[in-house]
């Protein structure tokens, strides 16, 4: 009993200790601080990538998203029934997802594609050679100051300035679509010609996903990814029709071991079509499609993330499009039918007193 109470002090000893104000110095030498502070810097690693990746709600329902089975699943998404909280980990991988792009733009251009990933046709990035800093402006305006020059096509080192532009922290435009009044959408990873000598002389789309080692890379690599991953395809489906590409040149690298697989895919015109009837009909439906199953142990329903509100009547998140008075509104807004107009963004979160949840018109 006494062994136990001086391991408790101990350990109340190197909990104060690495809960210092920064004046006190820790003691590495110590038994177990060294451990305890590498798992305190670990948890607020975690900590800062759930508060810098994980952005919440998405206000469209997007495009990577329309080829998923459950319908109801989608609008549940969309009316922002419940946001799935996640850790570090999971977040850090969805970042990685972003991360490798560069990656694989870099080696399609090395190997002579040319690449637009960032949408300028309506923008012109300038340069302040006196500052070495930069403006992203429409064609229509130009900075103040005479010193800008404009990176523009024919500029010898315009990538070389994109990239610094982009670690200073400027955002570009990508490539998008649109439909169902602004409410549903999706951004283009990229868009390609491929070098002569592959013989397609068209645009391509160009589509980079990340994937673990197991049966889900296994059955990419064999079946192909408009079987093994529908959900993609439906996505690449969706934006070729909109821009009327006839191919999507697909990435998919293994994140345990790069390896990389790669196809070259004819698009589905009609599928994609029938993605955007699907979001509209998700999008303007006030009350929420019928389940995938009525059994909560089928195994897509027993691991949903919506499975205690669709199966056991759990309450939702409180918000104001998760309320039965609003409703989708154009140019991407929402509608209150009780104060009679335009729900400031700001306020979408909230919810006001009149807050009736959507799930009780199920």
């Amino acid at each position: 009993m006494k062994k136990d109470t001086n391991a408790k002090k101990a350990n109340a000893k190197k909990s104060q200790t690495l809960s210092s104000d920064g004046k006190q110095n820790v003691n590495l030498e110590s038994p177990g601080v060294s451990k305890a502070l590498a798992l305190r810097i670990k948890e607020d690693i975690d900590e800062y990538c759930v508060r810098t990746y994980d952005g919440g709600h998405r206000w469209h329902l997007g495009g990577s998203l329309i080829g998923e089975e459950c319908k109801r699943k989608l609008w549940y998404i969309f009316r922002w029934v419940l946001h799935e909280e996640t850790d570090g980990r999971k977040q850090r991988l969805f970042n990685r997802g972003h991360r490798e792009e560069d990656r694989f733009i870099e080696w399609l251009e090395g190997i002579g594609f040319k690449v637009w990933a960032d949408d300028l046709t309506n923008n012109t990035l300038w340069h302040h050679p006196e500052s070495d800093s930069y403006l992203l402006l429409p064609n229509t305006e130009e900075p103040g100051d005479p010193l800008c020059v404009p990176i523009n096509d024919s500029h010898p080192y315009r990538k070389q300035h994109i990239a610094r532009a982009k670690a200073d922290g400027l955002e570009f435009p990508q490539y998008r679509i649109s439909a169902v009044h602004g409410h549903f959408g999706g951004s283009l990873d990229g868009i390609a010609r491929l070098p002569e000598r592959y013989g397609i002389d068209e645009p391509v789309l160009l589509e980079f996903k990340t994937n673990g080692t197991g049966k889900g890379f296994t059955d990419l690599c064999t079946q192909g990814m408009p079987v093994a991953k529908p959900l993609h395809f439906a996505q690449t489906s969706t934006y070729g029709n909109e821009y009327k590409f006839r191919y999507v040149v697909y990435l998919n690298i293994c994140k345990n071991d790069d390896d990389l697989h790669i196809e070259v895919t004819k698009l589905d015109h009609n599928l994609g079509e029938q993605m955007k009837l699907k979001a509209e009909q998700i999008i303007t439906s006030d009350k929420a499609p019928p389940k995938l199953s009525e059994n909560p142990t089928f195994f897509k329903c027993k691991f949903c993330h919506f499975s205690n509100i669709c199966h056991k009547g759990a309450v939702p998140e409180r918000n104001c499009r998760s309320c039965t008075n609003a409703r989708p509104a154009e140019g991407g807004e929402w509608f209150c039918q009780v104060h009679n107009g335009i729900i400031p963004r700001d306020f979408v979160p909230q919810a006001c007193d009149s807050y009736k949840a959507v799930t009780q018109n199920v």
